[in-house]
């Protein structure tokens, strides 16, 4: 598995070790481009998380690392998340944000489609991966996971991340996001529980999709974060 960032940024991609000769080749390929304003973190550099922490089961409550609370406890196949369940699976893509406000999260598969809040799967559509999202219109989180049995499609997946589009006032952020006022982001990409790639950046301007392009998660787009890439 290997992702890079997009255009204007700097890439930095990493996959394990005996992925790095696949990996290589891909990203040579791709050219590898940047989404703006931001700088790709990779695991091992620090920062937190999108969907550390560990699940528990039965009554009470879960507690994470990053002092997000749970309550009822997660079960033992979820990560507690800004106070919210997710669920783990064999490969999951998860989004939080700096900021109450409304956002979201696009996955477009090897397969050519996209996973969002208006193809939410899992069905043929979204290539057997589906969404959740429990915190939009907090500080996220948004998770797209393929849960244990679904297998997810060998490829490059592309994500992108929405944030302070017009037409959603209920969700608008406030203050806007500006330079000043910049937005700052984590996704991470998780198989079957443990992070393997990890993006983090700021956007300081509203993100979009193209009319043109929507909902296709593409290199050009101001919402775009980066590609990963998820191999046997």
């Amino acid at each position: 598995m290997v992702a890079a960032g997009g255009a204007r940024a700097r890439c930095e991609g990493v996959g394990r070790q005996q992925r790095v000769a696949v990996g290589l080749a891909f990203a040579l390929a791709l050219a590898c481009g940047c989404a703006p304003d931001f700088r790709v973190q990779q695991p091992g550099e620090g920062g937190a998380g999108g969907s550390g922490g560990s699940g528990g089961s039965g009554a009470g409550s879960t507690t994470v690392a990053d002092g997000s609370v749970c309550s009822p406890s997660c079960g033992a196949d979820q990560d507690c998340v800004k106070e919210h369940c997710i669920s783990r699976g064999a490969l999951q893509f998860t989004v939080t944000w700096s900021r109450p406000g409304d956002a979201d999260l696009f996955v477009t598969t090897p397969g050519d489609d996209t996973i969002y809040w208006e193809n939410m799967g899992p069905d043929l559509g979204t290539d057997g991966g589906r969404l959740e999202h429990p915190g939009d219109f907090g500080e996220g989180p948004e998770n797209v996971v393929w849960d244990g049995d679904e297998e997810p499609e060998y490829g490059q997946y592309s994500v992108c991340f929405l944030a302070g589009f017009s037409g959603a006032p209920d969700g608008a952020f406030e203050p806007p996001i500006t330079a000043s006022d910049p937005l700052d982001f984590t996704v991470t990409v998780s198989e079957y529980g443990s992070v393997v790639e990890r993006f983090e950046g700021s956007f300081q301007a509203n993100t979009i999709i193209d009319d043109e392009n929507y909902p296709d998660c593409t290199p050009i787009e101001s919402a775009y974060v980066g590609w990963f890439l998820y191999l046997p």
